[in-house]
């Protein structure tokens, strides 16, 4: 795609300027692996934050009606939505590969025991999780802008949040054990789980980059 390779540039220098919330990333990261001994959150903790990070960079571009001179430059609005995709999966499973080496170091210095399996669950589960909410944050932002997008994501995560404390409930009134389903899940075993998680990525951010290009084609700048 024309154009392609000049907004990942873009976004990569968007995210070099933030070296003060990379380095608080950073810090966060080693005090919690340092002071804790089960410091496995630190891999979705750091995925989250840098999803964040991501997602900023749309508020960036529409910065004092930035998207009007973006888009006298060559390269087609689809372009422009396949990149913040392709820019936000990047980093994200980059940051999650770096955080669980580190994760795997701390424990080796420390003389832990290498959870292996349970490393690897919580970096699916990581993945999964940011790249969920990176896929119903971009389309989001893009329909609503900076100001209004904020309470338009509380709204659509409480949905969300909604509907899944309602299939929980529904899943026990028929009679089905939820937290039995999951643990089933759990145990399918690592290369089942990653292909389900793969399909479920796959299937969500090709779903919400759909939206998104059909809603930055209706924005007037």
């Amino acid at each position: 795609m024309k154009g392609l390779k000049g907004l990942f540039i873009k976004d990569c220098k968007l995210v070099k300027n933030q070296k003060q919330f990379l380095l608080m990333i950073l810090c966060f990261c080693v005090l919690f692996l340092v002071i804790y001994q089960d410091s496995l959150f630190v891999i979705s903790y750091a995925a989250i934050l840098f999803t964040i990070l991501a997602i900023s960079t749309l508020s960036y571009d529409e910065y004092e009606n930035g998207m009007s001179f973006l888009f006298t430059l060559p390269f087609s609005r689809n372009t422009y939505v396949v990149e913040k995709y392709l820019f936000g999966m990047l980093g994200t499973v980059l940051i999650v590969l770096l955080s669980s080496a580190l994760e795997i170091v701390s424990m080796l210095v420390r003389g832990v025991p290498i959870p292996l399996e349970e490393l690897s669950l919580n970096a699916l589960a990581s993945l999964l999780l940011s790249l969920l909410v990176l896929s119903v944050s971009i389309p989001v932002h893009l329909k609503f802008g900076v100001e209004r997008s904020r309470v338009a994501l509380l709204l659509t995560f409480g949905v969300l949040f909604a509907a899944g404390y309602g299939a929980v409930y529904l899943c026990g009134r028929l009679g089905l054990d939820a937290a039995a389903l999951l643990e089933q899940v759990l145990h399918a075993g690592l290369p089942v789980l990653g292909i389900c998680v793969l399909v479920l990525c796959g299937f969500f951010m090709a779903l919400s980059c759909l939206i998104s290009t059909h809603i930055l084609k209706r924005r007037q700048f």
